[in-house]
């Protein structure tokens, strides 16, 4: 597997009224392949449970607040629902102003807990959410059947690899 490409003209190049570039493009040999992971080399096969992911988010809430001294006053699903539900209020937000912002899922989880009268830093916050992803099985994605074959062969062509969602 060779690879190439046709190098682009440099911002400085004015393009003549015939619209074509005077000198010609040399091919540039590919140091690195990009992916997006999510449709590109994974798949939803089955939509995950959404009590079942809510369980597998909360187990670690009120241990890790404990541990700060921290009480929960309702059930740690109750904290993961109204981040859930806030998330995806703020992205409809931020899609209807046609923005790409990302939502701080962080800063959702300190309103979560603000409203329920527990006040925690950021670093906590950014702690909890670190604590509370879950494995990648639990959300029904499935590897499309190349995936590993075409890794590995950019592997053996001496390609960086990247992955970018």
């Amino acid at each position: 597997m060779h690879c190439t490409r046709q190098s682009t003209a440099h911002q400085h190049d004015r393009l003549p009224a015939s619209g074509r570039y005077n000198r010609p493009m040399t091919a540039q040999p590919i140091r690195a392949v990009v992916f997006d992971i999510g449709n590109t080399l994974w798949f939803v096969a089955r939509h995950p449970d959404p009590a079942e992911i809510a369980r597998l988010q909360a187990q670690p809430l009120r241990p890790l607040l404990a541990a700060w001294g921290i009480a929960l006053p309702c059930p740690p699903e109750e904290i993961v629902r109204a981040v859930y539900e806030a998330g995806e209020q703020a992205e409809r937000l931020e899609k209807e102003r046609g923005s790409l912002r990302e939502v701080s899922i962080p800063l959702l989880l300190r309103g979560a807990l603000a409203v329920r009268n527990i006040e925690i830093s950021a670093d906590q916050a950014n702690e909890l959410w670190r604590a509370t992803w879950i494995p990648e099985r639990h959300s029904g994605v499935r590897l499309y059947p190349d995936t590993l074959d075409v890794l590995a062969a950019l592997k053996t062509e001496g390609l960086l690899v990247g992955i970018n969602t």
